[in-house]
C-alpha cells in the first residue's frame, strides 16, 4: 500500500527499523522493570563507598551529579536536533506522518 502511495523503499525500510528499535527498547525496559529497586539501591551504595573512597562531600557530589545530568540533557537536546533535520513530522487530525530525506511523500502512520 505504501509502496502504490509513492513512498519509496528505503524511507518504508528506515521507519520500520526505529519502529522495531523502539519496540524492543520498550520491551526491554518492562523485562528489567523488577530489577530497579536492586539497582537503585547498588546505585547509592557505590556512590556512599565512592564518596568514603573520595572523601567527598554530599555537595560535591551533588554538583558532580547535576553537571552529569546537564551534558546527558545536551547530548539528548543535539540528538533530538538530528533527528529533526532528518525528518520532516507532520500532523493532520489524527493523522501522524513523517517524511525522510528524498521522499517525495510522506509516510502515515
Amino acid at each position: 500500500m505504501l509502496i502504490s502511495e509513492n513512498i519509496s523503499r528505503a524511507a518504508i525500510r528506515k521507519a520500520t527499523k526505529e519502529v522495531t528499535k523502539v519496540r524492543e527498547q520498550r520491551q526491554k525496559t518492562v523485562e528489567t522493570l523488577h530489577n530497579a529497586p536492586v539497582e537503585e539501591a547498588m546505585e547509592s551504595a557505590k556512590r556512599r563507598l565512592m564518596s568514603i573512597v573520595n572523601r567527598t562531600s554530599e555537595r560535591k557530589e551533588e554538583e558532580m551529579l547535576w553537571k552529569k545530568a546537564s551534558e546527558y540533557k545536551i547530548q539528548e537536546a543535539r540528538r533530538n536536533e538530528e533527528i529533526i533535520r532528518n525528518f520532516q513530522i507532520w500532523q493532520v487530525g489524527d493523522a501522524v506522518g513523517v517524511m525522510g530525506e528524498g521522499d517525495d511523500v510522506p509516510l502515515s502512520f
